[in-house]
């Protein structure tokens, strides 16, 4: 659904908030659920205070609504509640709802939906879908620019100063669409422009307004029943055996395909391929953002538009068409994922989902450039430095993502890992990306056996990050593609540049116990990281090729030592996470969710 077409913000649905913290930095949430309906007396009414561990934050609210219903229920043995016949609701202050409550939904989450120290209600289905359910006595203007309780005994011609159109959100700036000569930067500013227009204050919305929210809840029931299907496909999929050994992919099952977008709704999305809206080039190409396409459903993050500079030629669509061969046939939490794509022969494009968080390495490096990349990404001021934690989280994301391409049948090399190629969303979480140069290692004619490498007669790869063995001998490997996570993982510790990094970091590599001394200031590195890491370095990229550290081996290495390093986090160490016993620790996202819903949120 193309919301724009009704003059709507990109993404507003509520007032500027601020991004959601990530996982690791996220508290113990304390909410009050009520249950005081007028349908129960009153001495059935009940308030209980509950402390939602930081791992509810990312569950249902069903979860929240069933803990209450079942301390209810203890206490009130003699009248018992059915969760089934009941919701939760909050107060919406916001002048864009067009109500005074919110009813959640089982999509929802506490981390989105509820807020500290806030007031949860429980009310029955019937109260919770009646029209006009207000907490106040006194109905609310719906007009645009307006949002004031009025009273409707005093209610005439010229009560209401109001705006004709709805506003509009562009980066930094907002705007009312009938008043686009004032332009201001906040919320507070926006409400307090003068209305065009004068009239009867209303408590019905403006005719666009409710034809928007149609169409937002199309778009959601659609998304939400892609959700489910994904789930399905996920619980029904072939598990690894007892040797840990993953099954041949289904790749019909495992990965929707990637969407067809006309060219024309990637120009328009981008302003004709703007300047202004360009985050970043490679050897391909550049990649523009866009808020929304029609062809794809919305999400929060935005697209990200990869498209080949004009007269790429053969070489340049041929990696393209290989991308998307290789995205096609894969699916892993962290692999970015391709939402779609444009084959013209004018220019050809991919589009994935914005990770506005930006590239390790310009979250390493913060150089003018990278500092200028993350601007247009959407920080208004530099990003404080990534911190230990921080950045073993993404080494241990992508170095999943890259040993889950090694593992697939047959082996998917990618062939160029750096860490400009590794992505971060604004949870901090790492993303696998560029595998325009990967490419299967086909079995020998003839043979049924999985090779190991193959031969290329290109030379790809950035420098610093290239195995000698691929210059030497021509051959790519996993133990290439291991020998430029270790120097990715080099960049990380020091924070220097890839080129000539191995000799600088000599001393360091060959007594790992002394690698502290080459550890960046700025993320805090503890001696016992700074070691294990460069012991990490010197098996996969230090070593000779015979006693080189297999990438199976290195990753439980790898993911114990960025789960300790969380572990030293006072916001995950808290005792409401440890609350409720037994309960299973879930991923932030639906992971076998078709693409276009993996970033929805």
């Amino acid at each position: 659904v193309d919301l724009d077409s009704h003059r709507s913000p990109p993404t507003f649905l509520r007032p500027p908030v601020a991004s959601p913290p990530s996982t690791y930095q996220r508290r113990a949430m304390k909410i009050f659920v009520i249950y005081d309906h007028a349908s129960a007396p009153a001495s059935a009414h009940h308030k209980l205070a509950i402390t939602l561990p930081a791992k509810w934050l990312e569950l249902s609210v069903d979860k929240v609504k069933a803990a209450f219903v079942a301390a209810y229920n203890k206490k009130f043995a003699e009248a018992p509640l059915d969760g089934d016949s009941f919701a939760l609701q909050v107060r919406d202050d916001s002048p864009f709802t067009h109500s005074d409550v919110r009813t959640l939904r089982t999509v929802d989450v506490p981390a989105k939906a509820l807020s500290d120290r806030c007031e949860v209600r429980l009310v029955p289905h019937s109260a919770a879908a009646a029209p006009g359910a207000s907490a106040s006595a006194r109905p609310r203007c719906k007009r645009y620019g307006c949002q004031v309780e009025y009273d409707p005994g005093t209610n005439h011609e010229a009560a209401c100063r109001h705006h004709r159109l709805p506003p509009m959100f562009h980066d930094t700036r907002k705007w009312w669409t009938c008043c686009e000569d004032i332009k201001v930067y906040s919320f507070d500013e926006l409400m307090e422009v003068p209305g065009c227009a004068i009239g009867h204050h209303s408590a019905d919305p403006p005719p666009q307004e409710v034809e928007r929210q149609r169409a937002m809840a199309e778009a959601t029931a659609r998304v939400h029943a892609a959700h489910l299907e994904g789930a399905k496909k996920f619980y029904q999929a072939p598990k690894p055996d007892a040797a840990g050994n993953a099954p041949p992919p289904d790749h019909g099952a495992a990965a929707a395909p990637p969407a067809a977008v006309p060219l024309d709704e990637l120009i328009a999305a981008t302003d004709g391929f703007a300047e202004a809206r360009k985050v970043g080039e490679g050897g391909f190409g550049r990649v523009y953002r866009c808020d929304a396409l029609p062809s794809l459903p919305r999400v929060a993050c935005g697209f990200a538009v990869k498209t080949a500079l004009v007269g790429v030629g053969a070489q340049g669509l041929a990696e393209l068409q290989g991308e998307v061969r290789t995205l096609s046939a894969a699916c892993h939490p962290y692999l970015l994922p391709l939402l779609g794509v444009c084959l013209a022969p004018a220019r050809a494009c991919l589009v994935y989902p914005l990770c506005r968080g930006g590239s390790l390495e310009d979250r390493l490096y913060r150089t003018p450039a990278a500092l200028q990349r993350l601007r247009m990404l959407g920080f208004e001021t530099p990003p404080p430095p990534l911190s230990s934690a921080a950045r073993l989280r993404v080494l241990r994301d992508a170095a999943s993502a890259l040993h889950y391409l090694h593992t697939l049948s047959p082996m998917i090399l990618h062939r160029d890992v750096s860490a400009g190629n590794i992505l971060l969303d604004e949870r901090g979480n790492g993303y696998l990306a560029d595998v325009g140069l990967a490419r299967a290692a086909e079995a020998t004619a003839g043979s049924s056996q999985q090779v190991s490498h193959l031969s290329t007669q290109r030379i790809f790869g950035k420098p610093g990050y290239m195995d000698p063995i691929i210059t030497q001998d021509g051959q790519a490997s996993m133990l290439t593609d291991g020998y430029a996570l270790g120097i990715t993982l080099l960049i990380s510790l020091t924070g220097r540049g890839a080129l000539g990094l191995l000799n600088e970091c000599y001393d360091a590599l060959e007594e790992p116990d002394t690698a502290e001394g080459i550890a960046a200031a700025d993320a805090g590195w503890s001696a016992a990281q700074a070691e294990e890491l460069a012991r990490l370095v010197v098996g996969l990229a230090y070593e000779r090729k015979k006693k080189r550290m297999p990438l199976a081996e290195a990753l439980p290495r790898l993911e114990a030592l960025a789960e300790a390093a969380e572990a030293e986090i006072p916001s995950l160490a808290g005792a409401a996470a440890a609350e409720l016993d037994g309960e299973a620790r879930q991923c932030d996202f639906c992971w076998s969710a078709p693409r276009s819903v993996r970033f929805a949120c």
